[in-house]
């Protein structure tokens, strides 16, 4: 008897463990997940007025498949948004399809997701939101629509295992550290059409190939190989920069102490953070007819720059721009429409004021705006 009731508890303990472990059963009274049969069970829909369509997110992380497809349609309206943080976190989710009617992708709407090893984005994608596939570290190729203009910031941060990105060929702007830390990444292929590559978009990518010009490395495209200047070897007294490029990237010759000129292709028109910070023997320089920003730093401490005109094309020169620089004279070519702004407070200079060379320069460089920001409207 005793024999009997030893092997009955048993038998009744392996029942009771294996249900543990059974996540596609569930009865009336069972608190556990069970596999879903609808993607109602898993996807939550929110209908847009607006927009006359449906954002989509994941309803229970609990109920949600390794493999996902996104339909296009929900009651009879389309499908058109991945929400903000739709599938954050979703550290289980392996595979994404999403249908064509989408066409954006919400901030943070697939950050964390660890294990995504695939997804396929639709051609009707315009936009992909801050930090939208941030830390998604499975992530290895992935391919951006023709109609996306932006790569917003963080978009692809913490991406480690992506090996390969092609901009397409409508993309003017990449956000800032928006491929940060993407230590796989060999090859960036950016756009001609780009004007815009932000803070640390590309720092720590230390896999990275570029195409190099005179001490000068390069990111660029099948068609114009020098695209953006990431970084310069100052050898010598002078630096010439590839008159194809666009960009001078932040920090591309940030602390060279050495004198040197730098001759500026006309076709620049974005220079970026602390570009030429702290390059205290940089001789004086005319900026391209083209230039359109003046990132924050990019010019701080160029001790021997006393004079500078501004370009009618610049509508931002940002934070300490030209801090610690002895200007006497700044020729500001459009001097309508501008404003300086920190935070809340915000001044328009009179253009009087700023067609005054000698007004313009101490402004520029004054610690009293040290820390405020310039743009054009």
């Amino acid at each position: 008897m005793k024999k009997f009731l030893t092997l009955l508890f048993a038998a009744l303990m392996a029942l009771s463990i294996s249900g543990l472990f059974a996540c596609s059963v569930k009865d009336e009274n069972s608190e556990k997940p069970v596999a879903p049969t609808t993607d109602e069970e898993y996807l939550d829909y929110t209908f847009n007025e607006s927009d006359n369509g449906y954002t989509v997110a994941v309803k229970n992380s609990a109920y949600l498949p390794s493999d996902v497809e996104i339909p296009s349609e929900y009651q009879e309206k389309q499908v058109i948004k991945i929400k903000e943080y739709g599938f954050n976190n979703c550290v289980n989710l392996v595979k994404v399809k999403l249908p064509e009617s989408i066409e954006e992708i919400g901030d943070y709407a697939f950050g964390g997701c660890s294990s995504l090893k695939q997804i396929e984005l639709p051609n009707g994608l315009s936009k992909i939101g801050n930090s939208a596939f941030y830390d998604c570290s499975e992530l290895k190729d992935i391919v951006i629509p023709e109609n996306v203009t932006e790569i917003s910031d963080r978009a692809f941060a913490y991406c480690s295992s992506l090996k390969e990105i092609a901009l397409p060929d409508l993309c003017e702007r990449v956000g800032e550290y928006a491929f940060y830390k993407c230590t796989s990444l060999k090859t960036l292929i950016l756009s001609e059409s780009i004007r815009y590559l932000g803070y640390s978009a590309i720092s720590d990518c230390k896999a990275l190939s570029f195409n190099e010009f005179e001490n000068g490395y390069y990111l660029g495209s099948e068609n114009n190989r020098y695209v953006a200047l990431i970084r310069a070897e100052v050898n010598g007294s002078s630096f010439k920069i590839h008159d194809d490029a666009y960009i001078i990237y932040s920090s591309a010759f940030e602390n060279f102490g050495g004198e040197f000129s730098v001759q500026l292709g006309e076709n620049i028109v974005f220079i970026g953070n602390n570009a030429f910070k702290n390059c205290s023997a940089l001789t004086p320089f005319e900026l391209p007819i083209h230039t359109q920003y003046i990132g924050d730093y990019a010019f701080y401490g160029c001790v021997e720059i006393n004079t500078i005109t501004i370009p009618s094309e610049v509508n931002y020169i940002g934070s300490y721009a030209f801090i610690k620089c002895p200007l006497e004279k700044a020729f500001f070519n459009e001097v309508n429409g501008w404003s300086v702004s920190k935070g809340n407070v915000q001044r328009s200079p009179k253009p009087e004021a700023l067609a005054d060379p000698d007004w313009a320069a101490s402004t520029l460089s004054s610690t009293t705006y040290q820390d405020y920001i310039w743009y054009r409207k």
